[in-house]
């Protein structure tokens, strides 16, 4: 590993990946839910379970909400911009750990390739510029390969030993922010890596117990802690959460991962043909194997979500990366991949720089909240029926919100909350919000509201609570 390429890579991730951080035009799902997770944790200093308006929030483990808190603390204010920041320096951190993998798998011309053309792909930079831990997790996996591809180099070596347990540790973190895969996918690396390739020793059986005393010891700093302050019953309901257990199927056609692939790979998609014609000559090489071993993996397990591709896009880019360094016959290739490389990095920040021509400029829910904030005095309640509670939490910085899904709970709530109270909710259950108020809740209409959407609107309604009857 050179540092000169390891410098380029940093420099480029960063400047395709840091402009306009801060921006309120495009914000990825459960963006906000996680600002406002980090913000109350930040306020609370609770760090082993995070909140969401107040309540423990079990689907996902605190990974990336302690360190947004922390940049929350420094910077002594929430922003969007911080909560993004783990994402970014992860992206970044998952480039350098990919060429360090490749370096071992593929040499260097295909490593630093595969560096700078990662981030450039369209799902790794979305996923990248957004506050979710898909980032950290990918980063912690690459970094986990990174260790077991530099072990395998080392056969017969005392550092290998070293090297396999800080995979095992970095399986550990991966593990803890999102689940079982961050383990599986270096363990195909040491297993598939050595296919064809003389100087990379297998894992034999110790090796393999001290890849999994490192992944057990990370496991264990983030179970023990909650086991001695007393919640276990909250790790309980993080391992049987729907994400874990399978409980929350979500089958959907098997072939939606070759569309979500072709996508998410994209500007690379087009150099596609060029792997299937260097297989076709040169035989499976590591980067394909694993690619097509972790994809198989994701079809048969029975819950389906485009994201779950995110640590396939790696190996897929190394892939690609071998396929145009090889083609050597063809020369005009590897210009025409620098070039589709440096308009992507380039097209990243500039999608952000241009005005966009159609109407919307804003997250609606943002735009929403900001009117709901202007009416709504600090110290009143306010109980919602979608996602806004947690941009009416985070924006403004406030406690007091809640989030409740039947318009019988809100009711109740309501109640509970008392004269001088809010309610909001999307637009279409007004009417029902006013039959099931009757006789109960007097609601005075404050404001109705419809925000564009691209080619559509989202409205949301907002009543006060005027009196409780009863």
């Amino acid at each position: 590993m050179t540092l000169r390429d390891c410098a380029l890579v940093v420099a480029l991730g960063l400047a395709t990946l840091l402009p306009f951080v801060g921006q309120t035009r495009d914000v990825g799902t459960h963006e906000l839910r996680h600002a406002e997770i980090a913000r109350e944790m930040a306020d609370s200093g609770e760090l082993l379970v995070p909140t969401l308006l107040g309540r423990e929030y079990v689907d996902k483990p605190p990974v990336m909400h302690a360190m947004i808190a922390g940049l929350y603390r420094l910077a002594g204010d929430p922003s969007l911009a911080l909560a993004r920041l783990p994402s970014i320096v992860a992206g970044v951190a998952g480039a350098l750990a990919l060429y360090g993998v490749a370096l071992v798998l593929s040499g260097r011309e295909p490593a630093l390739l595969a560096a700078l053309a990662l981030p450039a792909t369209l799902e790794y930079h979305r996923m990248a510029r957004i506050a979710r831990p898909d980032m950290i997790f990918v980063a912690a996996i690459l970094a986990a390969c990174f260790a077991v591809a530099a072990a395998l180099r080392a056969a017969g070596s005392g550092r290998r030993f070293s090297r396999l347990a800080l995979a095992g540790a970095a399986s550990g973190v991966a593990t803890v922010t999102k689940g079982p895969l961050g383990a599986v996918v270096p363990a195909l690396v040491a297993m598939l890596a050595p296919i064809r390739r003389r100087d990379l020793g297998r894992l034999r059986g110790r090796e393999w117990l001290t890849f999994g005393a490192g992944l057990a010891l990370v496991v264990a700093f983030w179970v023990v802690p909650l086991l001695l302050t007393g919640h276990r019953d909250y790790l309980h309901r993080v391992l049987v959460q729907p994400d874990l257990s399978g409980g929350e199927v979500e089958p959907g056609p098997r072939y939606m991962y070759l569309h979500a692939l072709l996508v998410g790979l994209l500007p690379l998609t087009v150099l596609l043909p060029l792997v299937v014609h260097d297989v076709r000559r040169r035989g499976y090489t590591a980067p394909v194997a694993i690619a097509i071993a972790l994809l198989a993996i994701l079809v048969i397990y029975p819950k389906k979500r485009a994201h779950y591709l995110l640590p396939v896009y790696p190996f897929l880019v190394l892939a690609v990366a071998e396929a145009v360094v090889r083609a050597t016959e063809t020369r005009w290739i590897r210009g025409v991949t620098t070039g589709i490389v440096v308009a992507s990095l380039i097209a990243g920040p500039l999608y952000y720089a241009i005005t966009p021509p159609w109407p919307v400029s804003e997250e609606p829910k943002l735009v929403m909240t900001r009117r709901v904030l202007s009416l709504v005095d600090p110290g009143r309640s306010i109980v919602c029926m979608d996602e806004l509670a947690e941009a009416i939490a985070f924006a403004g910085r406030r406690g007091g919100v809640s989030h409740l899904d039947a318009v019988g709970d809100v009711i109740r709530a309501a109640r509970t909350n008392g004269e001088g109270s809010y309610i909001a909710l999307p637009e279409g259950f007004g009417e029902e919000l006013e039959r099931a108020a009757t006789g109960r809740l007097d609601l005075v209409h404050v404001l109705s509201a419809e925000i564009p959407l691209h080619r559509r609107t989202r409205g949301w309604q907002l009543y006060r609570v005027a009196g409780v009857i009863g």
